[in-house]
């Protein structure tokens, strides 16, 4: 298709231009002689080159209209057999001779078979008529800014306008109906028909609208970026945020609710009379209207924490361990742990008892010496059986004043990493007597001591007390100790089996050498093992059952 070529148009549009009328003829001619127009008799032929074309000339000589038998392609520039021209001879308007596309509007406009194009700096539009004749029912409008408008739009009876967008099949792929707001003035309600499963709304393929085919709509983010979802209220603030990088979903900003936790900012949350259940996460956070709060419904491994103004764990509520800790993390084997101070302005209630009875937990006469024996097996004859070879410490430390005694002391094996209890001890042959079977693995040779393997400090030589029968299983013991010494100033101290502390201990001197001291402490038990030690002149040292807390 040929383009405008303003000057050269205006030069053919003058009829008294030489150059003009003999390229017109030329070009006549030429088309005549490529049988372009039909040839007649030779005498014809000047008739026919002047009656080729009707021109419309206005007043002014200028030519406003050409309807040409012959192309205007050399004279005009365009290969056309229709043009029109404005005042200044400038062509605005022609018909393509081969493909029919109609240029107007001084080559702004093309209407072809490919479509219609406008293609100009300023303002266009198209206006649609109706049956009426009635131009501007629909006009389309393309501003300086490139903005696009719709303005005058007809509407249905019922006040509703649609779109439909079609495949090239004709079937409709996006209806589109758009109704006037009755009740608020520039508002339009949008109804978007929504398929069986499908996008219903894609910008790029990074924000879907997403129509599932169980009928749920989805704000989709398709390509996983950091696209937020916010809906602000008329005072510009946020009463809704979607985080997509936190994964957070801020309700008014005072409600976060993620996939971890659910926090509450100065919120308050109300359930009316009759509600049922609400429900968070799952049934870990349950409220129902007849039995109250419920944490961990369905009694998962998930724990409950509390913070205070400073202290991050003023409460942990550990459902793995089926404990609480206050102040600090839970502990197995303790209902409740308490990391700080505890102070009681009532009464303290529960199992805590008394004993009368006085039993004797364990006891030691004439260990010779402080708390401490360390040797090696010397044999091993079967059974609950062996005899040791001493190389430091006294071998009466471990004889008891009874084996009726309600606690064992512990023997170690170094050498296997395992241990045993002692029932009794015969010093004149060297030969200990279990409470079982010596332990498989044991050998001649074999390092044994008395030493605990926890607790260590003091200048004490620490030996463990295993209960066996009477207070087993309890928390902590009330104890009543007795030590006879030969000189004053010797020492009894019980002290719990962890690692060693100086305020954790109970100590009881002999204050006068040959009388018998006595005095009581509160002992923790753990595993029902306490640790015991006594100083090197100690003739009788026993320790008694006084009370328990359970």
């Amino acid at each position: 298709m040929a383009s405008f070529n303003q000057d050269f148009l205006r030069r053919q549009a003058n009829r008294d231009d030489p150059g003009a009328v003999l390229q017109r003829q030329t070009s006549a001619m030429k088309q005549i002689a490529e049988s372009y127009v039909r040839m007649q008799r030779l005498d014809e032929v000047a008739d026919e080159i002047g009656d080729l074309d009707y021109r419309v000339v206005a007043e002014n000589g200028v030519v406003r209209m050409i309807m040409s038998a012959i192309s205007l392609e050399e004279e005009f520039g365009v290969n056309a057999n229709l043009a029109g021209f404005d005042e200044n001879g400038v062509v605005q308007f022609y018909v393509d001779a081969d493909d029919g596309t109609i240029v107007a509007g001084g080559g702004n406009v093309i209407i072809g078979a490919a479509g219609v194009a406008m293609a100009n700096s300023t303002t266009s539009w198209f206006r649609f008529e109706d049956a009426a004749g009635n131009y501007d029912t629909i006009t389309i409008a393309a501003d300086p800014n490139n903005d696009f408008e719709f303005t005058n739009l007809a509407r249905s009876p019922n006040g509703m306008f649609s779109f439909f967008i079609k495949d090239t099949a004709g079937n409709i792929r996006m209806p589109l109906r758009i109704l006037e707001n009755s009740t608020y003035a520039n508002v339009l309600n949008v109804h978007m028909d929504v398929p069986a499963a499908g996008s219903l709304f894609n910008m790029g393929g990074d924000v879907q609208i997403w129509a599932g085919a169980d009928g749920k709509i989805t704000w989709f983010n398709a390509q996983s970026r950091n696209i937020d979802f916010i809906v602000s209220d008329d005072f510009g603030g946020l009463p809704i945020w979607v985080d997509a990088s936190d994964e957070l979903l801020s309700l008014y900003g005072n409600v976060n609710i993620s996939a971890t936790q659910t926090d509450f900012y100065g919120g308050a949350l109300f359930i009316d009379d009759g509600t049922p259940t609400v429900s968070f996460y799952g049934d870990h956070f349950v409220i129902t209207s007849g039995d109250g709060v419920v944490i961990n419904e369905a009694g998962s491994d998930l724990d409950t924490r509390i913070e205070g103004n400073t202290d991050a764990n003023l409460t942990i509520w550990d459902a793995g361990l089926d404990a609480v800790g206050i102040g600090g993390a839970a502990e197995s084997g303790y209902k409740v742990k308490v990391t700080g101070d505890v102070k009681f302005t009532g009464k303290l209630d529960g199992p805590i008892a008394a004993e009368t009875n006085g039993n004797v937990i364990c006891s030691v006469s004439s260990p010779g010496g402080a708390s401490a024996f360390a040797g090696t097996i010397a044999t091993l004859p079967g059974g609950a059986t062996l005899t040791y070879g001493v190389t430091s410490g006294q071998e009466g430390s471990m004889k008891p004043t009874g084996t009726t005694q309600l606690a064992k002391m512990r023997l170690y094996n170094t050498t296997r990493g395992t241990s045993a209890l002692i029932s009794d001890c015969t010093t004149g042959t060297n030969t200990l007597t279990l409470t079982a079977n010596v332990p498989a693995g044991w050998q001649v040779g074999d390092v044994i001591t008395i030493a605990s393997q926890t607790v260590s400090g003091g200048g004490y030589g620490w030996v463990d007390m295993e209960i066996v029968s009477g207070p087993t299983g309890r928390s902590a013991l009330y104890l009543n100790f007795l030590i006879t010494s030969g000189a004053a100033g010797d020492e009894t101290v019980l002290h719990p089996t962890t690692t060693y502390g100086g305020s954790r201990r109970a100590q009881l001197p002999a204050y006068v050498a040959g009388v018998q001291s006595s005095g009581f402490g509160l002992v923790p038990i753990t595993s029902n093992v306490f640790s015991w030690a006594w100083t090197a002149n100690s003739t009788v040292i026993t320790v008694r059952e006084a009370g328990y807390i359970a």
